[in-house]
């Protein structure tokens, strides 16, 4: 019985997540065009096999499957409804896939205009790191019709170990997304709350911040991110992420609230307080010097106060 032969994949954006994607996928003898504005990052994967597209309808022309991973709604938007965009190769068979992290409305808005030309659409929403994409780990949370699911199945299959195909309608994908973002973010900001108060008040009462974490790693208080992130921030470790992209899931959220008439004064005040880091010049910096910023505010140790 012969093999199923795999579709040939289009990725639009080569940056950290879409490039670490097209590795994953070569690697595994997809053919796959890459389409990114910054030329570096199409040469750095060449040597791969991956096949150059000077625009993402060059990508899309010869694919049965793009998948878009791209920094921002308006750089979505350009790379599938511009004069060079996926729509303008427009075939029969084409299932486009936004990965990127967008509002829902603008989800449904390429849907609709991917119906319009007779294109498949799924909004795929990556949880998970691009270390976790080279590894095939990620999590894609998935909204749209279950044939396009399963058309997009040897794909998915390669670059994730768990599908979550949570509804039929694109923007389903992204939602579940946003909300799990939004407790995610309200969790690390009262994380960062919790250590500065654990170890000022701890040092009057003889308490050792190593084991507030881990009775409140074992507690109702404990969470991934408690466990993962606040963790590796008392080890003295970065955590890969800076104070713009810890901004941008959440803002995202708060536009989905606002869509929908729904108060989220826990979020707001969290993201209030990023905006403060971020006045404080910590924009770019990652959150562990913010952890840093902390220590010297409040005159604690909070860095490096646990080992593995």
């Amino acid at each position: 019985m012969s093999a199923v032969p795999l579709p040939a994949v289009g990725v639009v954006g080569l940056g950290h997540m879409g490039g670490a994607i097209a590795e994953r996928l070569l690697a595994y003898g997809f053919a796959v065009r890459g389409f990114d504005v910054r030329p570096e990052a199409v040469r750095r994967l060449l040597s791969d096999g991956l096949i150059e597209a000077r625009s993402p309808a060059e990508a899309a022309a010869e694919s049965g499957v793009v998948l878009l991973s791209l920094p921002s709604t308006s750089a979505s938007l350009e790379s599938v409804m511009g004069t060079a965009g996926v729509l303008a190769a427009a075939h029969t068979g084409l299932v486009l896939v936004e990965t990127s992290t967008v509002e829902v409305r603008h989800v449904r808005r390429l849907a609709d205009e991917c119906s319009q030309r007779g294109v498949a659409f799924l909004d795929a929403a990556v949880t998970g790191t691009a270390a976790r994409a080279r590894e095939g780990r990620l999590h894609l949370i998935v909204g749209g019709a279950i044939d396009n699911v399963s058309a997009c199945e040897p794909v998915f299959g390669v670059i994730a170990s768990r599908v979550s195909h949570v509804g039929p309608r694109p923007g389903a994908g992204m939602m579940v997304k946003l909300v799990n973002q939004l407790l995610g973010f309200v969790n690390i900001v009262a994380g960062l709350e919790a250590l500065v108060l654990a170890a000022r008040a701890g040092r009057e009462l003889d308490v050792d911040l190593s084991t507030v974490y881990d009775v409140v790693a074992e507690s109702s208080g404990g969470s991934a991110v408690w466990r993962d992130i606040i963790g590796r921030l008392l080890e003295g470790k970065a955590i890969g992420a800076g104070m713009t992209v810890l901004h941008k899931d959440p803002s995202l959220a708060v536009a989905l609230a606002r869509e929908f008439d729904v108060p989220v004064p826990v979020l707001d005040a969290a993201l209030a307080e990023i905006s403060e880091w971020k006045r404080l010049g910590l924009a770019e910096e990652d959150l562990l010097e913010v952890v840093h910023h902390l220590q010297q505010e409040f005159g604690l140790a909070l860095s490096g106060s646990r080992t593995e």
